[in-house]
């Protein structure tokens, strides 16, 4: 087995984030190939979203020979969504329902670790960032109130009369990433801090 290799941010986004660029591009591009109909456009996009975020995330733990558990679950759950996506011929309610689903798990499981005091995140970051046990469960109940909005948002998102397909896989699937990456960044950020003072330090 070799040695790992670690990739840096800005290639662990592009894995991560790669799949998804695909999949935008086949559902709002997808009429120049002749996918005229939305639910093809759904369908042919999700049969090259999975199994490039499946891909994706076998190459990271392939590089980094760790586990990177939070990718794990969102890609199990949308090869389940999505296959259901794709055996429905294109039908998107799944791929919304899926983001409902794995935002009020991330919420349940952060907010968990709040109310019992675990610095779960400082298992999942911790080699990168430093700080006491208390900042990293502050930063879990920050998280999890997060996941909740998302999950909230994309209900209303997707339930709105007026809203296509089309105008969820944006809002739904970069939207509702930016909020999350927010409210990470809100949470993270005094121990992002910490980090910076204490590599200053040395």
């Amino acid at each position: 087995m070799t040695n790992p290799r670690p990739l840096s941010q800005g290639q662990k986004s592009a894995l991560e984030f790669g799949p998804i660029l695909v999949f935008l591009a086949l559902i709002y591009g997808g009429q120049y190939f002749g996918l005229t109909k939305s639910a093809d456009r759904f369908y042919w996009a999700t049969l090259a979203l999975v199994p490039l975020a499946v891909i994706s995330l076998i190459y990271i733990w392939w590089r980094e020979r760790e586990t990177p558990w939070i990718l794990l679950v969102s890609t199990l759950f949308l090869v389940g969504f999505g296959s259901l996506t794709i055996a429905t011929g294109g039908d998107a309610v799944w791929l919304k329902i899926k983001l409902t689903v794995v935002s009020l798990i991330y919420a349940a499981g952060l907010g968990i670790t709040w109310l019992i005091g675990f610095p779960l995140l400082k298992k999942l970051f911790g080699k990168t960032i430093v700080g006491d046990d208390a900042a990293w469960i502050r930063a879990a109940g920050l998280m999890a109130i997060g996941s909740l909005i998302s999950a909230g948002v994309n209900e209303i998102l997707w339930l709105m009369w007026w809203q296509t397909p089309e105008t969820w896989a944006f809002f739904g699937k970069i939207g509702l990433a930016v909020l999350q990456a927010i409210f990470t960044m809100i949470a993270l950020f005094p121990l992002i801090q910490q980090t910076a003072k204490n590599t200053d330090q040395t």
